[in-house]
């Protein structure tokens, strides 16, 4: 089962950005980071002054959020923390983003959105540049689902393959107990051919017939405007549940 990828409850990013003095706003169009890389684990490479999301465009999911210091994003060991800077408008595909302040994010709340491409226009202020950036990176796909395990034993390590994915930089897998409990992420770059969850992680599970395994593939484009670096992210996630974990 494909799910919505959601930046506050899936990133849950701060990216902090570098204040600057204050000049007037301009729209460029901007030009891709030279250092396109990303490590052994498939985190990013670098910091930025702002996300912007697009996850699986069969179930909606375009979000943006903008930071006042750059930092990096490390998905592989931690969630992203929470956004600190505005703008005065962000448009995906000609539609204004509702601004939410709880995350404090940008949100698609119509989730009619058809991508990609995602042509995306932000109109700045004294701490962020309008631009405009047109968004042509396909979906990860992920066509393994049937191959993941419907009974883990918490005593043995487990391997999970990460063949029949594809188009991304980054997979991230988890295993949850369907209570409080969760292994550490998973992750590893496209490199990967399979990853590894040791049983000591396992261990951490209790018993259940509802437990879940979460697949999650991003694919990473990193882009300079006016000076700042902004990372657009498409993603796909894959749920699979009622997994026995003894």
């Amino acid at each position: 089962m494909t799910k919505k990828i959601s930046l506050a409850t899936l990133l849950f990013f701060t990216v902090w950005f570098i204040n600057s003095a204050c000049k007037k706003s301009t729209t460029t169009t901007g030009g891709p980071i030279v250092n396109n890389n990303v490590s052994a684990l498939g985190d990013p490479i670098g910091t930025f002054s702002g996300l912007f999301v697009e996850a699986s465009a069969a179930n909606g999911g375009i979000e943006a959020g903008f930071y006042n210091t750059p930092m990096p994003l490390h998905l592989s060991t931690t969630n992203a923390n929470i956004p600190t800077g505005t703008v005065t408008a962000v448009y995906c595909n000609g539609t204004r983003l509702a601004y939410n302040s709880s995350g404090p994010l940008y949100d698609d709340t119509t989730h009619i959105l058809v991508y990609p491409p995602a042509v995306w226009a932000i109109t700045g202020n004294a701490n962020f540049p309008s631009f405009t950036y047109t968004c042509t990176t396909a979906m990860p796909t992920y066509n393994n689902g049937a191959s993941l395990p419907s009974v883990i034993n918490r005593n043995q390590n487990l391997t999970i393959p990460t063949t029949d994915a594809a188009n991304y930089d980054q997979i991230i897998i988890t295993i949850s107990d369907a209570g409080a409990h969760t292994t550490s992420n998973l992750a590893a770059s496209a490199s990967a051919m399979s990853l590894v969850c040791v049983k000591d992680s396992l261990l951490k599970l209790n018993p259940t017939t509802n437990g879940s395994i979460s697949v999650t593939l991003y694919k990473y484009n990193p882009q300079a405007f006016s000076g700042k670096n902004y990372l657009f992210i498409t993603g796909t996630s894959y749920n699979k549940s009622n997994v026995v974990i003894q």
